[in-house]
């Protein structure tokens, strides 16, 4: 391919509550960009402060955020996600298409979620496909999708694919948690659907090196030292934190340090969180902001933690006993408790439900979990094989 242009990629990603499908996102960017494509990442949600790219070009779209239960869509002033706000948003993706001139045009999660983004999702997809070369056209998806509770939403996913899209690449293993255990219509989707693998963060393997040295797992292997506590930002993640900090001093644990991660926590929960904190045994942190976790998993004894998607990938490549509390939330989200079971039954982790959450029930569990677990059989490969696939797809399009 010597001389030959590189190739570009746009993907469109919208985080609502955590950051989770923006860190995946920017995973698989930098992934293809160190594979050689030119990469344009439009976000749609809250600006994370830090998170980066790489190479790759990130365009920040006017933000959406949700609250925890998902109801009510809103912009950076209050308005409600719809009119002005919704067109502005279309107008920029529409700009961009025809900016970037992409050959590949990926979207996260939608037709499967986000169905309220239809209004800037449909004139993307639709203008794509009326181009005289129309990009290759790609859902990136996660291991597993809400199920649906209204009549028809699935069938309506799958005509959108039929119609607008390619390919299905669902980030999951299909040997571990295959589509159809979430998506009942998956056969109907036949070849379109192809399983890359987990998406792992690219410092799975490597400690930062701002880790702290009883912590973080160099190349050598030291032994494990110290519980990881993580929960995302906001109100999601509180109870498990405070059920955690409370938990220490009723575990067997509690002589080893500990070092409770939130990726944002309003001032007074914080200080509601150091004043329970200063009820315990010395040797507890507290740290708030965006944070690599995936040496520090790699180099503890055992962790604490929800079963987000990016969290689940981590533990699973660090092979670190955790407690898993799926967050469930006022909506009756399943996805991480899904995951966590499926977790659970490979042998991987203990769970503690939502509704039995509690610091003693996280010290029992958090002293029955094994010492050590082997190295994980899951497919951690998915953002290397994305860019591997994408490859393999373009050259097999007929030319011009």
């Amino acid at each position: 391919m010597s001389g030959a242009r590189s190739r570009r990629v746009l993907i469109w990603v919208q985080h609502l509550l955590g950051s989770g499908h923006l860190v995946r996102a920017t995973v698989l960017a930098r992934a293809l960009a160190a594979a050689g494509f030119q990469v344009t990442l439009a976000s749609g949600g809250r600006p994370v402060p830090g998170l980066t790219c790489g190479p790759a070009r990130l365009v920040q779209l006017p933000w959406v955020a949700s609250d925890e239960s998902f109801s009510a869509l809103s912009g950076e002033h209050g308005q409600p996600y719809g009119g002005a706000l919704a067109a502005a948003r279309r107008d920029r993706l529409l700009a961009l298409l025809h900016e970037a001139r992409p050959d590949v045009v990926m979207v996260e999660h939608f037709p499967f979620g986000r169905r309220p983004f239809r209004a800037e999702l449909l004139p993307l997809l639709q203008a794509a496909r009326a181009l005289a070369a129309p990009p290759l056209a790609v859902v990136s998806v996660r291991d597993i999708v809400k199920r649906e509770r209204k009549a028809g939403r699935h069938q309506e996913a799958c005509d959108w694919i039929g119609s607008l899209f390619d390919a299905v690449l669902v980030h999951g293993d299909s040997a571990f948690l295959p589509f159809a255990h979430s998506f009942p219509l998956a056969s109907a989707l036949g070849s379109r659907v192809h399983h890359t693998g987990y998406v792992a963060a690219q410092s799975v393997a490597a400690a930062p090196t701002s880790a702290a040295p009883s912590i973080a797992a160099d190349a050598a292997g030291p032994p494990r030292h110290g519980v990881i506590v993580a929960a995302g930002g906001g109100a999601a993640g509180l109870p498990l934190l405070h059920a955690a900090v409370a938990a220490r001093a009723l575990s067997g644990h509690r002589h080893q340090p500990w070092q409770v991660f939130a990726a944002s926590l309003a001032a007074a929960d914080r200080a509601r969180l150091l004043t329970t904190a200063a009820t315990q045994p010395p040797g507890l942190s507290l740290h708030v902001g965006q944070r690599d976790l995936a040496a520090r998993w790699a180099g503890a004894v055992a962790a604490i933690s929800q079963a987000g998607y990016n969290s689940a990938v981590e533990l699973l490549a660090a092979a670190t006993p955790a407690v898993l509390v799926p967050f469930v939330g006022p909506a009756g989200e399943s996805e991480q408790s899904v995951r966590a079971r499926a977790m659970a039954a490979a042998g991987r982790a203990l769970v503690v439900n939502e509704d039995a959450l509690s610091p003693a029930a996280l010290a029992a569990a958090l002293d029955a979990l094994p010492r050590e677990m082997p190295p994980s059989p899951v497919n951690l490969d998915g953002a290397a094989a994305t860019a591997r696939w994408l490859r393999q797809a373009l050259a097999a399009r007929p030319g011009p």
